[in-house]
């Protein structure tokens, strides 16, 4: 008896869930609103409670499984780090999300990431393993190894907006070319600025 209530919760939160993924790329993240989903999913607003505290932990709970496994990768660089194997890293995770969510739940996320604006950043909460902490040591290793003049920070503050960049070009684009590539490709144009060419 308790197995298949447990297993009616299991479909039931599912449902909330693959409800809301299609809410939020459909309607937005701001527009759609807990009873909206509870509605659809044919709950009540209480019982939906019950699954999730908030509208922003299901969005979590959306995107925390695949970017977790892409930020995994992070960990396959070491002390052999060069420039051009950041590059293809960075590349390889963009391609994995793409492959993960597609055009459609990305905009999901990027939007999400605009309406929250300074309530909350969700790359944050979606980090709970600190990745960054670690990608922070890889950048740091970049800057010491290369003699560049830059900082870890100013790297990292440079990566992430051609990074952010490329995304959204992607994603007006509608997804029609390869975002890996595209990453590898304009992340080394600036590599070849901040670090000197030879080590390429």
């Amino acid at each position: 008896m308790s197995k298949s209530i447990s297993n009616k919760a299991l479909q039931t939160k599912n449902q909330i869930t693959s409800i809301a993924r299609k809410m939020f790329a459909d309607k937005g993240y701001t527009a759609t609103t807990l009873r909206d989903i509870a509605k659809s999913a044919g709950v009540t607003t209480g019982a939906f409670y019950k699954y999730y505290k908030s509208k922003e932990e299901i969005l979590i709970s959306i995107f925390n499984e695949g970017f977790t496994k892409q930020w995994e990768r992070f960990y396959e660089l070491n002390e052999d780090l060069t420039p051009l194997k950041y590059a293809e890293m960075v590349a390889e995770i963009n391609n994995g999300l793409a492959d993960a969510f597609g055009t459609e739940l990305l905009k999901v996320y990027c939007n999400a990431q605009i309406e929250l604006g300074n309530q909350g950043s969700l790359w944050k909460v979606l980090d709970s393993e600190e990745y960054s902490l670690y990608d922070r040591q890889l950048l740091e290793t970049l800057a010491e190894k290369y003699s560049t003049g830059y900082t870890w920070n100013e790297i990292d503050r440079i990566i992430a907006k051609i990074d952010r960049g490329v995304i959204l070009d992607w994603l007006i684009s509608g997804g029609d070319y390869d975002l890996g590539a595209e990453t590898k490709e304009m992340l080394l144009l600036v590599f070849k600025v901040i670090f000197d060419k030879w080590i390429f």
